[in-house]
């Protein structure tokens, strides 16, 4: 209950609207989503609390956590009306605790060296496609619930990225060198697939047109959604190549 009270009176504030009163409201009656919440706020009243109770909350919020995490990966197997948008509360929630965790930093970027043993993508990243691919699975039941205003933001950008606006200057001419030097070398092109091309080709089209829409100076919740978009957008071949460190999805990741 305090954890409860946490959320509802302090954590929902540094979120959006909707964490206010409508998806708690769900919560009430979705398991994984109500251990999502308490998770969530386990972590803020850590953050908030004395260090020496950082680390009780912190087991608090993995233990809400670990008891979300299978109810949430059951019910992804059926996606529809009834569940969209307790679905992609409960991912977005998901990136916040992968954020705000104390095991956070050390994977924040792929591959870095604090990762240890760890050689995959940042689990950031796999949580912005899950959302991506729910959003994509019932767009209209997603749109239609508290969380709709993301899916009319995504669209905003689309919009706000108009035929030949450009990002700045020299990081136009940096993804154009990219795109017009880097994959041309042969050593590039001889190690590199007609589909892997069109990989890398097709990740820095939506990266200008990210940058351009970020170049435009936007609001700031649809800054952080427009920035995620691309995560979730670019193609499992991208992916893949990026996984494997090939030179040029690793030149992009970096523009990104």
């Amino acid at each position: 209950m305090a954890l409860w009270h946490h959320f509802i009176k302090w954590t929902a504030a540094t979120l959006s609207n909707p964490w206010k009163e409508d998806l708690p409201q769900l919560a009430l009656s979705c398991d994984y989503l109500l251990h999502g919440i308490l998770a969530t706020s386990a972590l803020h009243l850590g953050y908030r609390s004395d260090p020496k109770e950082k680390e009780r909350y912190d087991y608090l919020a993995s233990q809400h956590q670990d008891l979300a995490l299978g109810p949430f990966q059951q019910a992804m197997l059926t996606i529809g009306a009834e569940n969209a948008s307790q679905l992609f509360a409960f991912s977005t929630l998901l990136m916040v605790f992968n954020f705000a965790s104390y095991r956070s930093r050390e994977y924040l970027f792929p591959f870095s060296d604090g990762a240890g043993e760890y050689q995959g993508l940042s689990n950031w990243m796999a949580c912005l496609r899950g959302s991506s691919s729910i959003v994509y699975a019932a767009t209209k039941h997603v749109e239609a619930g508290p969380l709709g205003f993301v899916v009319t933001a995504g669209r905003q950008m689309q919009l706000a990225v108009v035929d030949g606006a450009v990002p700045h200057p020299e990081v136009d001419q940096s993804l154009s060198l990219l795109t017009e030097t880097a994959l041309n070398m042969p050593a590039i092109k001889t190690t590199t697939t007609v589909d892997e091309m069109e990989a890398y080709i097709d990740a820095i089209k939506r990266l200008r047109a990210l940058l351009a829409a970020s170049a435009r100076g936007l609001e700031s919740v649809l800054q952080r959604i427009t920035t995620a978009i691309w995560v979730g957008a670019v193609s499992e071949t991208f992916l893949r190549l990026l996984n494997e460190r090939r030179a040029p999805a690793l030149i992009i990741m970096t523009h990104y």
